[in-house]
């Protein structure tokens, strides 16, 4: 079956007289679908987008006879972050996807911190996360940083590749298999060139990335789906600026392995700082869990009281 295939779950409880498409991209109040074995430009309805704007990779219910986009199904999963300052709320990412290929280069790119809060996100859209650090044929210290960044994300797996030098790259293709992937990272990282090498040719523009600070110019501009060659889909994405969690994320699922833990604790409001009986510092002091992991929690569960103090 191919991913632009509707399940006939989704088919059959669609509403009445409305076809159901996946969303490929979508451009300026419009969703490219894929529909009856073709790519179809269609408007989205004005309640639909004031009720829930599409995202790529979203079953659409289509109004054919109309030629228009009237609703969405249920979502499996959604990649949702904080929306950008200046929007305020929340915004989703993408939809419907099985794993996320979290992208970051070993050159100015890399940022442990920002590997969390990436590892964080796709914790809570309920679909699954694989690290790869880029461009690690440039750089002497891969190993050191796959262990950093492995000790920060909890059971997402870390590897290190470098697509250029063909080095790796049968993890991404495994991580992938079949299933719908997301490729997310900063600009410049490598998203684009991963994506091309994974279709086979060059689909998605590359650019150089600036030497002084190794971060790219956007060559991405849009997310958009599409089908690999030997089964499965990749979703290809612009470099995301900001990076926070969802107003309405659960950080449980973010850290499910701490969230284990904790449930242990002798106190339900334990900050496994100092408390006695404290389950979580136990796990650290006997090395079975990551400092940086407790870090990581206090960090995002910090800036979560700050942004609902602010009314965000």
């Amino acid at each position: 079956m191919s991913p632009l295939d509707p399940p006939r779950g989704l088919v059959d409880s669609s509403p009445e007289g409305l076809a159901v498409a996946r969303v490929l991209r979508i451009e300026r109040g419009h969703a490219e679908v894929w529909l009856d074995g073709d790519a179809r430009l269609l408007p989205v309805s004005k309640k639909q987008l004031r009720a829930c704007q599409p995202v790529t990779g979203d079953w659409a219910h289509v109004d054919v006879a109309r030629g228009v986009v009237t609703g969405l199904a249920p979502r499996a999963t959604c990649l949702r972050r904080r929306a950008p300052a200046a929007r305020g709320g929340d915004q989703a990412v993408v939809a419907n996807f099985d794993v996320a290929l979290i992208v970051m280069g070993l050159d100015g790119d890399f940022s442990i911190r920002r590997a969390e809060r990436y590892a964080a996100l796709v914790a809570t859209s309920g679909a699954d996360a694989v690290v790869l650090l880029t461009k690690a044929a440039s750089v002497t210290l891969a190993k050191e940083a796959v262990a950093a960044v492995a000790d920060a994300v909890g059971d997402a797996p870390v590897h290190a590749i470098d697509v250029v030098a063909g080095v790796g790259l049968e993890v991404a293709r495994r991580a992938l298999g079949r299933r719908v992937g997301v490729v997310i990272g900063s600009s410049g990282a490598g998203k684009s060139t991963l994506t091309n090498h994974l279709l086979g040719e060059a689909h998605q523009p590359t650019r150089e990335v600036r030497a002084r600070d190794s971060r790219g110019r956007h060559t991405t501009v849009r997310r958009e789906l599409f089908l690999l060659p030997g089964g499965g889909a990749i979703i290809d994405t612009p470099g995301l600026r900001e990076v926070g969690l969802a107003d309405d994320a659960d950080l449980d699922d973010a850290f499910a392995d701490l969230a284990g833990l904790a449930a242990g604790c002798r106190f339900g409001d334990c900050r496994h700082e100092s408390e006695p009986g404290c389950a979580v510092r136990v796990a650290v002091d006997e090395g079975a869990l990551a400092e940086s992991r407790v870090e990581a929690w206090r960090r995002l569960r910090e800036e979560r009281a700050t942004s609902q103090r602010r009314g965000r």
